[in-house]
C-alpha cells in the first residue's frame, strides 16, 4: 500500500520506519528544509556543539517498553531540566511544586501549603484578564 505522511516529525518519521517495517511504500513531505520536525538539532562545528534550534528536547517516558524502543533512534543523556524563575532578588523553582512553596511561603507539607494557598486566595468572580482569573 501507498501511504503519504505529512511531517517527519517524531510521529511523521517512526509511523513512515514502522509502516515501511510492514513493507508498505511511504513517502514523506516536509515543509522545513530538515527532518525531524521540533526536536531537530543541528551541529556547529565551529562551536563543537548541537544547537537545539526549536528549544530543548526532552523525552520523558516511565515504560522501559517505550524507553528501549526510542533508544534505538539516537542516544540520550541524563539532562533533567530544571528551570528557575526570577523575582526580585530571589529564584524560585519552576513549574510552581512544593519547594516554591517552601522558598515563598515556608510551608513544609503539601497540608501546610494548601492552608497557606486557601489563607492568600483573593476571591474574584468576574476576572478581566488571565492575571485576575489566576
Amino acid at each position: 500500500m501507498n501511504i503519504l505522511i505529512v511531517g517527519s516529525g517524531l510521529y511523521g518519521s517512526i509511523c513512515a520506519y514502522e509502516l515501511g517495517r510492514q513493507g508498505h511504500t511511504c513517502k514523506v513531505i516536509e515543509k522545513r528544509a530538515h527532518i525531524g520536525g521540533n526536536v531537530f538539532t543541528r551541529y556547529e562545528e565551529a562551536a563543537d556543539c548541537h544547537e537545539h534550534v526549536y528549544g530543548a528536547h526532552i523525552f520523558h517516558t516511565n515504560s522501559e517498553k517505550i524507553w528501549n524502543y526510542i533508544r534505538q533512534f539516537a542516544d540520550f543523556n541524563h539532562y533533567v531540566n530544571r528551570v528557575k524563575v526570577a523575582h526580585g532578588d530571589a529564584l524560585y523553582s519552576f513549574p510552581i511544586n512544593l519547594l516554591t512553596l517552601y522558598q515563598v511561603f515556608g510551608t513544609r507539607t503539601p497540608e501546610a501549603a494548601r492552608e497557606r494557598l486557601a489563607a492568600e486566595l483573593v476571591a474574584n468572580d468576574n476576572p478581566a484578564n488571565m492575571e485576575e482569573f489566576c
